[in-house]
């Protein structure tokens, strides 16, 4: 309860592990190497001071009381750790100590369970590890946070972003699994990934500024797209849908896979304005004359993509007829014509 280690390694053998007890006040952890295992148990407080290089694993109980990682000052998070927030109750809380303290979660470093990482009244963090949510799931907050690591919401859990954010690194949501951003979602950044297969909801819209989005599941809410969106994923058809509208810009592509009896599509809940790139790859079959595939639906269809920005799998006969004004400019259907 309470005290401090200082320049030290905190190593454990034979199942033993450091305890953090709650009441008798914060325990100060300055400049330590933890190569064992830890336990902050429900309601324990527990601040790093200098650096903290984790190795082992911190499990976090919650029941009663709220448990407590803070960082104090600037700090990388480092090392090849886990911080595992077990507990029924969501109760567990990984964050900067005060406003403006930043803290960086290390790329070795996986935060899982239920809990908060972040603080609502903190500059905020970044992350460069694994953050994964299990069960009622994490909830990620801060005045200008950001992603440059992973962010799993696996199958039954959940994800709440609050506070203004963006991600130039990977986010999943598993089907079955939910995130939520009370804000937007920006996506920055050409080798970022995101993949929808549950459900993604967004406040004010995803603005895809680059990067990929994938997935068969569902975006709640408006998409602008100058990056890739990809149904399914490469090498896999399905359909991807918007509740919104859909935009996309003129540095944008719809990438869509085509296969013999079934293909990629977006379903569009609202108006799709289009402009851009298509790009379209047959898969284990050669497209014949009069073949026809709907790669996009919506309440109503304006514009096309851009015939220089559009590529199509060869053909031994016919031409390729790219329809962005189908069934009364509702649908975009790629057809061969004799």
């Amino acid at each position: 309860r309470g005290g401090r280690v200082r320049n030290g390694t905190l190593a454990s053998a034979d199942g033993e592990k450091l305890v953090a007890q709650a009441g008798g006040g914060t325990s100060v952890l300055e400049s330590v190497v933890l190569t064992g295992d830890a336990e902050l148990q429900s309601g324990a407080s527990v601040e790093a001071e200098g650096s903290l290089v984790l190795d082992g694993t911190v499990e976090m109980a919650n029941g009663s009381g709220t448990t407590t990682l803070r960082f104090a000052g600037n700090q990388t998070l480092t090392g090849s750790g886990t911080i595992s927030m077990v507990g029924p109750s969501g109760g567990s809380v990984v964050r900067p100590a005060t406003d403006p303290d930043q803290l960086t979660i290390g790329p070795g470093i996986t935060i899982t369970g239920r809990g908060r990482v972040g603080s609502a009244t903190a500059t905020g963090f970044v992350n460069q590890g694994t953050i994964e949510a299990t069960g009622t799931g994490i909830t990620l907050t801060g005045v200008g946070w950001a992603n440059d690591g992973a962010i799993t919401a696996t199958s039954g859990s959940s994800i709440v972003a609050q506070g203004t954010w963006s991600t130039f690194g990977t986010v999943v949501v598993e089907a079955g699994g939910s995130f939520s951003s009370t804000t937007g979602f920006l996506q920055t950044g050409s080798s970022s990934l995101t993949t929808v297969d549950g459900m993604l909801s967004t406040a004010s819209g995803f603005d895809l500024q680059d990067g990929d989005l994938e997935g068969a599941g569902t975006i709640t809410g408006s998409l602008q797209s100058a990056g890739t969106v990809r149904p399914g994923g490469a090498g896999t058809s399905a359909t991807l849908t918007v509740t919104g509208t859909y935009t996309q810009l003129s540095g944008g592509t719809l990438d869509v896979d085509l296969e013999a009896s079934t293909n990629d599509a977006l379903s569009v809940g609202g108006t799709a304005t289009l402009d851009g790139g298509l790009d379209a790859a047959a898969i284990g079959f050669t497209p014949a004359v009069s073949d026809s595939f709907t790669i996009l639906d919506a309440s109503s269809v304006s514009g096309c993509f851009s015939p220089t920005s559009t590529m199509l799998p060869s053909l031994p006969m016919g031409t390729w007829d790219v329809d962005c004004a189908a069934s009364t400019a509702t649908e975009v259907v790629l057809e061969v014509l004799p």
